[in-house]
């Protein structure tokens, strides 16, 4: 029902004293949410995001807490089982322990009624004093909700063996990792990519439905969900990732193709610290409901990759060193450490 620092959520985690005592709570089903919260540094507790906990899980998660002197967690996306941990952390331990809650959803998504819910209650714990800053990975969200702390806390990308990004890749292929859910844009970037003359083969977790009556799909090739070390091995093995969404805060997909050395289209993110970074300006396509826009981009970065892999690579790995210490900056201001 619970899992506590189990191997997946460690194998790509980074590390540093000054945060390896934070506990990260986290949904063990929300992909995203999970790929985020195992890289950063810390414990890591998996807890299901429906049904309740009995009162032995319950008594586990205190006995985690005292074991291993945990006086700062962090709840990484919330449900109304985060909900009841908060109350019983709040309830048995008091101020000695500090709770806190980053929340990983934008303001398009309230479509979704159930992330309107999860804010009213994480508000209410707030106002309650049992929760102690309220953090987002959305840029200025507190234009959304005031109460949230105004800085933008960073993710970290997976902390992968080096040499993941130095492995052979095809120059012809790209990749499409998306659902097809209007926010996630899988058609727009299918067609960006099948469009593409620098593009051979287009690999996708997700088929575009019924897309074949209005345009050929020849390149594309059907490979289904994919996670962990096969997601990675997949990312590095292309030349180009595609994930310009419509609505987004910090793709964790985007940072896996970072990891292994392979770039990733996204739409604008907004992050102002790293803006000025080159792979910033070639990575963001301001027009994601245009295919041609991004297949401009993405044919950019196909002949980049091409003719200058080693520079790339290196341009990849600056960005991520600079990413990363504004990670940890952000997180030990966030949490008062």
């Amino acid at each position: 029902m619970i899992e506590f620092n189990a191997q997946r959520d460690r194998v790509y985690s980074h590390a540093h004293p000054d945060l390896d005592k934070v506990l990260h709570v986290f949904h063990g089903a929300w992909h995203g949410i999970r790929s985020a919260t195992s890289a950063c540094p810390g414990l890591k507790l998996a807890i299901p995001h429906e049904g309740s906990l009995d009162g032995e899980v319950i008594r586990h998660i205190q006995g985690i807490l005292v074991k291993y002197d945990v006086k700062k967690v962090v709840f990484q996306g919330y449900s109304d089982v985060a909900d009841d941990i908060i109350g019983d952390i709040s309830h048995h331990f008091g101020s000695d322990v500090g709770i806190y809650v980053v929340t990983h959803v934008n303001s398009a998504q309230f479509e979704y009624k159930f992330e309107i819910y999860m804010q009213d209650k994480i508000l209410n714990r707030f106002h309650r004093g049992m929760v102690r800053r309220l953090g987002s990975v959305k840029p200025n969200f507190d234009s959304v909700i005031p109460q949230y702390w105004p800085r933008t806390l960073v993710n970290y990308a997976p902390n992968v063996a080096a040499e993941m990004a130095d492995g052979q890749f095809d120059p012809e292929a790209v990749f499409v990792p998306l659902e097809n859910t209007w926010r996630k844009n899988l058609y727009t970037n299918i067609l960006a990519a099948v469009r593409s003359p620098k593009v051979q083969t287009v690999y996708t977790v997700n088929w575009p439905t019924e897309l074949e009556r209005i345009t050929q799909l020849s390149k594309v090739r059907l490979i289904g969900y994919q996670r962990g070390v096969d997601l990675l091995a997949t990312m590095g093995g292309v030349s180009v990732v595609l994930a310009a969404t419509l609505a987004e805060c910090q793709p964790m997909t985007q940072l896996e193709a970072f990891a292994v050395g392979t770039p990733c289209l996204t739409g604008p993110l907004g992050i102002e610290e790293l803006d000025g970074h080159e792979i910033t300006r070639l990575s963001e396509v301001g027009r994601v409901d245009n295919p041609g826009v991004i297949a401009s981009a993405l044919g950019q970065l196909v002949d980049l990759r091409r003719q200058d892999p080693a520079g790339l690579r290196q341009m990849l790995r600056d960005y991520l060193a600079s990413r990363h210490a504004i990670a940890h900056d952000r997180y030990m201001e966030f949490l008062e450490l």
